[in-house]
């Protein structure tokens, strides 16, 4: 990025069908550069949406957030995820194997 200033970052995931799947947001004040910015997608959102993956990371925005906010940058269909069981993301799951004598 050629400025510094509070910039917002948001995508969607979905599935192969195009359905939604979840969405993340970050707001946070960046330096000129190249500054990296984590996207945090909410779990049970993937696991309650049922389709397994992979998922597709798509309508991303970039956006200026240091008065109106204004879209700097967008793009589609950016990222293809490994192919992802919705239940890996299952809320409080615990694993107990089976044990036979």
């Amino acid at each position: 990025m050629s400025y510094g200033g509070t910039v917002g970052l948001s995508a969607d995931l979905v599935d192969g069908n195009e359905n939604f799947v979840a969405h993340a947001l970050t707001i946070q004040d960046v330096t000129a550069g190249t500054p990296t910015l984590t996207l945090q997608f909410n779990g049970t959102d993937i696991f309650a949406s049922q389709p397994n993956g992979p998922y597709t990371l798509t309508n991303v925005l970039l956006t200026d957030e240091s008065g109106a906010t204004l879209v700097t940058q967008q793009a589609l269909a950016v990222y293809t995820t490994a192919p992802y069981r919705c239940t890996d993301f299952a809320p409080n799951q615990i694993y107990l194997p089976l044990i036979m004598r």
